[in-house]
């Protein structure tokens, strides 16, 4: 059957004319050139593929060692255990004891005629917020830096998100905005 159909295939290909074969020929490289770019392009997508389930697994490997880690584990348990000391509880005094804490350093680093005031209270409960506190002082540059250095070690984490300095009549003067984290916790205080 498949030799009848070889041979009735070659005799009509016998019977076209140069310019037909040729056309056939044009046509049959078309399809072979297609092929070709979707095989490849096939082939691309492939590697691909085992490239990024290659990548994959690799990165679940590595996720599975750090968590398998004791070291890794410990450290991330000592941060977490950082997150909560150094911030501060978002209770009724939080905001006092913050203000306190705030008044204190700038007192301590030198500066004269601080005004510490509360601008926002602890975040609602179940959340993390911030307290945020105004200081407006005379100072200079030394008390400043006094200041800086202050917060680089203090137990508070205190983060400063503004500070205007000007200088009116020779006296500078300057107004900081710090901000605390707050946590507020679901258990009951002991």
């Amino acid at each position: 059957m498949i030799a009848d159909a070889a041979r009735a295939f070659t005799a009509k290909l016998n019977e076209t004319t140069p310019r037909e074969r040729a056309g056939l020929a044009m046509l049959a490289a078309i399809a072979a050139i297609t092929a070709l770019v979707y095989a490849l392009d096939w082939a691309g997508r492939s590697a691909q593929a085992a490239e990024a389930a290659t990548q994959s697994a690799a990165d679940n490997a590595a996720l599975q060692a750090a968590f398998t880690d004791e070291g890794q584990r410990r450290a991330l348990a000592s941060d977490a255990g950082d997150v909560w000391r150094w911030s501060r509880r978002a209770d009724a005094f939080a905001s006092e004891e913050v203000l306190g804490e705030i008044e204190n350093l700038v007192l301590q680093a030198g500066f004269s005629d601080a005004r510490v005031t509360l601008l926002e209270a602890p975040a609602a409960r179940g959340q993390v917020g911030a307290i945020e506190a105004s200081v407006q002082a005379s100072f200079d540059w030394a008390s400043f830096l006094a200041l800086l250095e202050a917060l680089e070690t203090a137990e508070l984490s205190v983060s400063v998100r503004s500070i205007d300095v000007s200088e009116n009549e020779g006296a500078q003067s300057l107004a900081m905005v710090f901000s605390v984290p707050a946590i507020e916790s679901d258990e009951p205080e002991r």
